[in-house]
């Protein structure tokens, strides 16, 4: 069921040809079913132990957010909206998951078809993006430390300006929490256009939930099939199919692009970052003992040498 393939290979057949084989071929059959099987014992595993743990860890997180001040921080509210991205996954992808692969085929219409497609992707969108959101707040964290530790001991001045900044953090996560929730809605809005319920003329009852580029791929190949068209036409059709191809490499590109890597960079730059700003925070301390030692050094030798001579 894999809905980002490079290159398409007729998907509805090959669906209906397994669910064909599951009647009439029992050699390929077992090793079809039996990796069917293991994926959905995956999900199913990943949704009855995934499941409850995930709703108890919300529930704790949005009672505690809404009763207890001291736990209204960046770093919940965070953890709150990566909680809920999980649900999401867990209850949408993975349950219409074990479902589509129990069936072979879809059974849920054109606009569940669509709509499932939707939330697929929203789901990894957003919990790509969240933990994105989850590494830039840590560089401002860490960052906030450098001012913290030089006037936090000095004057009482430091304690509001510690207040103002735990208020600055709070209204950036909830901005940036935003940016992540309508990018994850707007990079998903592609799927319920791309996504249809296709069924094959030849294959009255098979139905199944395809990418529009298959079905170009298998209208294709099936005019090509019945021979009945001038050669220019035959071009036409296998243009228009490498054009689809094209589009498909596109879209698989872009993603992955913006599902995968770009928040995989953001959150290998933040924790470098992270790094940085320790080692800078580490470096005057280091100094500053290096030169107390030196001095203390040289004041026993002076010591010494004062013995000696007197």
């Amino acid at each position: 069921m894999d809905e980002m393939a490079v290159f398409p290979t007729t998907i509805v057949q090959a669906e209906a040809a397994t669910t064909d084989a599951i009647i009439h071929e029992s050699g390929s059959i077992f090793n079809r079913i039996t990796a069917d099987m293991v994926e959905i014992l995956i999900y199913m595993i990943c949704l009855t132990v995934g499941g409850p743990l995930n709703l108890f860890s919300f529930y704790r997180l949005i009672r505690g957010y809404r009763k207890h001040v001291s736990s209204q921080t960046q770093i919940n509210l965070l953890r709150l909206h990566l909680n809920l991205a999980d649900l999401l996954t867990l209850f949408i992808f993975v349950l219409s998951q074990i479902i589509w692969m129990t069936t072979y085929q879809w059974y849920g219409g054109d606009l569940l078809c669509r709509i499932c497609k939707f939330f697929h992707t929203f789901s990894f969108y957003l919990t790509s993006f969240v933990v994105a959101c989850i590494a830039i707040d840590r560089v401002f964290g860490t960052y906030n430390l450098r001012s913290l530790g030089t006037s936090f001991l000095v004057s009482l001045k430091s304690l509001f300006s510690s207040l103002k900044a735990s208020q600055l953090a709070h209204r950036r996560c909830r901005r940036m929490l935003c940016v992540a929730w309508i990018c994850a809605f707007v990079f998903s809005i592609p799927q319920p256009f791309i996504f249809r319920v296709f069924h094959p003329p030849e294959m009255r009852n098979f139905k199944q939930c395809t990418p529009i580029w298959t079905v170009v791929a298998y209208e294709v190949e099936l005019a090509l099939k019945n021979g009945n068209m001038t050669l220019e036409q035959e071009k036409d059709l296998v243009a228009e199919y490498y054009q689809m191809v094209r589009l498909e490499r596109i879209y698989g590109i872009l993603h992955l692009l913006f599902m995968f890597w770009i928040p995989a960079f953001i959150i290998v730059l933040s924790y470098g970052a992270i790094i940085c700003i320790l080692n800078s925070l580490a470096s005057p301390s280091t100094t500053q003992s290096e030169s107390v030692t030196c001095c203390e050094v040289g004041d026993h030798n002076r010591r010494q040498n004062a013995s000696l001579f007197s």
